[in-house]
């Protein structure tokens, strides 16, 4: 065990050498590349090109994230280059960890029920994180899959005294207050001191402290941990409600934690779980797991909630939209298509956006509206190639009900269906970490790329509001950043009006 794995106290049987799990060796490998000073993509795919599986799996994986682009990828340099060196550093982590640990065998644990439960928990950890826009999706799936390889570990190592935790749990899954009560201590300090161990990214070993706290957690003020380690303490409920024999203390600490976390409402956790189910299946044959399958979770609510929710009115109505000719056209015309990208082009946003407006202005409950438009540094060379993959980057880094287009200047605009502040707040700090210079994944900007930015927002479009209103004002707003250099992202403050050219600008580097 290294060194930083000493702050957290184990008990002696698991202090010995060979007593932890290692690392599969590409895995330890590629953890060490990306440590290194200067380390690139090239670096990554040479590493990752050993193991068969990986790269394998980091296929269908860039390519799910392309699907509603219509394109795909066939080589794992393609692929790395779409998901970006910090998704494939983790997503190789959880592809190489999944085929290593064991998946039979266990005496009285229940591998079984182990991986349904760890999936569980990815599966929806990843869910939240892309639903509230967050940038951390894959750090979500790692933790959720991660979170109780504690239990494994003490199951394998201690197995007569964690045999009596189980023989307490009976036909449930121990808690880590029975882990408390007959050991001293719970599987989450077990698990951290695994990831101190294996020396996994710093952001992952913080996240998994906010979210299962134990007396060596460091102190986190990082907002984006934070919110990822909520994250996951939602994504923990989610699984106890779907796994447990009673789940009805899951969904009260559910519904209570998210509205406080997040603002969510119940009709919101309703729908983000409605294919819950599905998901994990997929996943689960994606990562090598066979076939892991859960209940629908509206199976689960319907036997909790009496009467059942009535959603109808609360959630934004984007109907109108949807099924406006205009929209429809502008996703789904090939002659509308800009020629080196494949993306929507000018003419096609145009028409998304006054169907976006236009919906709005007629939907009952309409939601808001935002818009962001990213400038690539003109002083920096450009080519059929690096827009094609600054595209392919773009497209897996937004959702696919959302309209990404080039527009005929260069400029690439994103047209949410449906957004919130806060969404645009994540969606705008998303792909700012993404493309900034020297980012958070290690790699700087796709392809060498920089940007000016701005992202416009309108909570309640009025009458009169046309599109070319919004886009003259987010056009200004790029123009501020522009001037202020490459690599400046600037926000209209939340509720501005349409067509509005004054009112104050948020405005800042990409490295506060």
């Amino acid at each position: 065990m290294n060194d930083s794995a000493g702050r957290i106290p184990l008990p002696p049987p698991l202090r010995g050498e060979g007593a932890l799990p290692a690392l599969p060796a590409m895995a330890v490998e590629m953890l060490a590349r990306c440590r290194s000073d200067g380390a690139t993509l090239e670096d990554l795919v040479e590493v990752l090109s050993t193991d068969e599986i990986v790269s394998e799996r980091l296929l269908e994986f860039a390519n799910s994230a392309l699907l509603e682009l219509g394109t795909s990828v066939s080589t794992l340099e393609r692929a790395s280059l779409v998901l970006g060196m910090r998704s494939v550093q983790i997503l190789s982590l959880t592809v190489s960890l999944a085929s290593h640990l064991p998946h039979e065998g266990g005496g009285e644990f229940d591998l079984a029920r182990f991986w349904q439960r760890s999936l569980v928990r990815a599966v929806a950890g990843r869910t939240l994180a892309a639903e509230l826009r967050t940038m951390t999706d894959d750090e979500a799936f790692l933790c959720g899959m991660l979170g109780e390889i504690g239990q494994l570990v003490l199951a394998e190592q201690l197995a007569e005294e964690y045999g009596q935790v189980l023989e307490h749990s009976g036909d449930d899954w121990p808690t880590r207050d029975l882990e408390q009560r007959l050991l001293g201590y719970d599987h989450s300090e077990i698990t951290a001191a695994i990831f101190e161990h294996w020396q996994l990214p710093t952001f992952v070993r913080l996240a998994h402290s906010v979210a299962a706290p134990h007396p060596a957690s460091p102190e986190v003020s990082c907002e984006e941990v934070v919110e990822t380690g909520r994250i996951l303490v939602l994504a923990e409920h989610i699984t106890e409600l779907v796994t447990r024999r009673d789940p009805e203390e899951a969904l009260e600490r559910l519904e209570a934690q998210a509205r406080d976390f997040f603002g969510m409402t119940p009709c919101d956790i309703d729908r983000l779980l409605s294919d819950l189910h599905t998901s994990v299946r997929t996943a689960s044959a994606m990562l090598g797991l066979g076939e892991i399958r859960v209940r629908p979770v509206s199976e689960v609510l319907s036997g909790l909630r009496h009467p059942p929710l009535d959603c109808e009115e609360e959630a934004p109505d984007t109907r109108p939209i949807e099924t406006d000719p205009r929209w429809m056209r502008a996703r789904a015309d090939t002659s509308l298509r800009d020629a080196e990208t494949g993306l929507p082009n000018q003419e096609a946003f145009e028409l998304a956006l006054a169907a976006s407006i236009d919906g709005r202005l007629a939907s009952s409950e309409p939601p808001a509206m935002g818009l962001v438009l990213l400038a690539p540094d003109p002083a920096e060379e450009n080519g059929p190639d690096a827009e094609r993959a600054l595209t392919e980057r773009l497209a897996a880094k937004i959702r696919g009900k959302d309209l990404l287009a080039r527009l005929s200047d260069g400029v690439f605009a994103i047209l949410p269906l449906s957004i919130t502040a806060p969404e645009m707040r994540m969606l705008t700090r998303r792909l700012r970490h993404e493309f900034q210079p020297e980012g958070g994944d290690g790699q700087g900007p796709a392809s060498g790329r920089t940007f000016c930015a701005a992202a416009a927002l309108v909570e309640s479009p009025t009458q009169g509001a046309d599109a070319a209103a919004l886009l003259a004002r987010a056009r200004l707003l790029l123009e501020s950043a522009r001037a202020k250099g490459a690599d400046h992202w600037i926000h209209s403050p939340s509720g501005s009006c349409l067509g509005s050219e004054t009112g104050r600008l948020d405005a800042g580097p990409a490295h506060p």
